[in-house]
């Protein structure tokens, strides 16, 4: 049997492209836990891919990465010149321009994914067990055996933020049901299949149950809308038996949620009936009548939202265009907040206005730029039969989750949030053209 010779440099390439990809594998399983494993390993991604002479060709070929390099050196500029407005909010600029740069990471993990479908697969199944396994860690144990209902408690297991719990735990959920089809035809042994099951039904319940316990509203309300978006979406393009298998997994996946919801009614009804008189106003208009704090001086999360969108807006007015810089929002608040008398927030709770009071419309038009530029390509690589249909609908609506939780919770400053963007953004841009024309050996 004749060996393969390779040539030394050919050698090289297909090893630092396994050690990228690698890394990029190892990077996932620890993003929303082992938190300085992630870092080292995204680290050693990086290291990687500036080894790598393909990485370097394929950037100036996309332009989404040009759209990217734009940004940031607008970034750059809108950085130092907020700082030389106003010297005293120097520190606040620059670490929160740093931390908007660090979103631009995405583009490693696009350039390891390569619009390969298995890689992408794969590096999502890391990131499911990985996310789990690491909530179980800092799942409360003792109260399975005292008097406190566990399932009562609002939860965050480990993460700074029960609404991004709350998120995260519904993208698994969109994932394993959308995927559901080819995750349970994947092995075809008796005995495989029916472990494959159990999984898949143990992975769904932690997904239901995650999301139930994270408490959030804006997190159910989202996962709702998302959920009929993509049920029209199987209506619509799947016909036969791939219709009727979908609809009967989409059915035992409501069954399952419908039971566990009923099981969890007095959440449910205690997060939907708090205030009542915030929504009450909100429907009937008389928006100058809600209140971000009660009589008792607690805060109202509906009402404090309402009031944090009019403040930014009212400050971003002063400068339209360019906004007033990159780390604006926590001294605008420590000064300006009308209830900083009462408490202090480190930003508005919505990231559309956060981008529009930090970076202007020109900063907000670059950002909507780069992700309708990944949602189009994503299309054209599903209309041109190079991603398949389920695989797209998962990637859109995890990400259709993410821009929409962000207008009620702003975490883009966040590791979490920003690990999240790196595997679905990282994975669209795959699919553009100048990166998935690029083959890899692995």
């Amino acid at each position: 049997m004749a060996v393969e010779k390779l040539h030394p440099n050919l050698l090289v390439h297909r090893y630092i492209d396994l050690l990228a990809l690698s890394s990029a594998y190892v990077f996932l399983f620890f993003a929303w836990g082992g938190r300085k494993l992630a870092v080292v390993a995204f680290v050693v991604l990086i290291a990687a891919s500036m080894l790598s002479r393909q990485f370097w060709s394929l950037l100036p070929k996309s332009c989404i990465v040009r759209w990217l390099g734009l940004f940031l050196t607008y970034l750059g500029i809108r950085t130092h010149v907020a700082m030389a407005e106003a010297p005293e909010f120097t520190a606040y600029h620059l670490e929160d321009a740093n931390r908007l740069m660090y979103l631009g990471g995405f583009v490693f993990i696009g350039w390891v994914f390569r619009g390969n479908q298995k890689k992408i697969l794969l590096g999502l199944l890391f990131a499911l067990v990985g996310f789990w396994l690491q909530r179980s860690l800092h799942f409360p144990w003792h109260l399975l055996s005292g008097h406190t209902p566990w399932w009562e408690q609002r939860m965050e297991l480990g993460l700074p933020s029960a609404i991004a719990f709350g998120q995260y735990a519904a993208a698994s959920l969109l994932g394993l049901v959308i995927l559901a089809p080819r995750i349970l035809s994947s092995v075809h042994h008796p005995v495989l299949k029916w472990l494959n099951s159990i999984l898949w039904a143990m992975f769904l319940f932690f997904s239901i149950e995650g999301v139930i316990l994270s408490q959030s509203r804006g997190v159910w309300l989202m996962l709702i809308i998302i959920g009929l978006g993509c049920l029209l979406v199987y209506l619509a393009f799947q016909s036969g038996c791939g219709r009727h298998q979908s609809l009967r997994l989409i059915s035992i996946t409501v069954v399952i949620s419908i039971t566990i919801g009923y099981l969890n009614h007095e959440t449910f009804f205690k997060r939907a009936t708090t205030e009542v008189g915030t929504i009450t106003n909100f429907l009937s208009g008389n928006l100058g009548e809600i209140k971000a704090y009660d009589d008792k001086g607690e805060v109202q999360p509906m009402g404090i939202r309402h009031h944090m969108l009019l403040f930014g807006l009212e400050h971003w007015k002063k400068n339209p265009l360019f906004g007033l810089g990159p780390g604006i929002t926590k001294p605008l608040m420590m000064e300006k907040w009308p209830y900083r008398h009462i408490k202090v927030y480190n930003d508005l709770h919505n990231g559309y206005v956060e981008m529009l009071l930090r970076l202007g419309i020109v900063g907000f038009l670059m950002i909507a730029a780069i992700i309708f530029l990944l949602i189009r390509e994503g299309w054209i690589a599903y209309r041109h039969s190079l991603a398949s249909g389920d695989l797209m609908l998962f990637l859109f609506a995890a990400l259709a989750l993410h821009l929409l939780v962000t207008a009620t919770n702003f975490r883009m400053l966040n590791f979490d949030w920003r690990y999240y963007w790196f595997l679905f953004g990282g994975a669209l841009l795959s699919f553009e053209r100048s990166f998935s024309s690029d083959s890899s050996p692995w």
